[in-house]
């Protein structure tokens, strides 16, 4: 996740670094060039973004589903206890 926060910033850097020199260019051909790798480098950051947002999102839904198991074990593992205890106080 901090992996792809940084490369999000890198390909910002690097997208206004390409918007600078496509401003103070005269040259076409440059300029087109420029154009299109900060096309690409807005392409790559969409996907970035969506991935780690993405990632929050499983994340949360992680600790959702961990939390539902941990509680369903728990409340088996009561029943067990309860069941044990009871068979035990029968036996006496």
């Amino acid at each position: 996740s901090g992996g792809r926060s940084n490369q999000l910033q890198i390909l910002a850097i690097e997208k206004n670094d390409f918007l600078d020199r496509l401003v103070e260019t005269e040259n076409l051909s440059i300029a087109e060039a420029y154009e299109v790798r900060t096309e690409e480098i807005q392409t790559q950051e969409l996907l970035l973004s969506e991935k780690l947002g993405q990632n929050t999102q499983n994340a949360d839904d992680f600790d959702e589903k961990f939390e539902l198991t941990m509680n369903f074990i728990s409340s088996r593992y009561d029943i067990w206890k309860k069941t044990k205890l009871q068979l035990a106080g029968c036996d006496n």
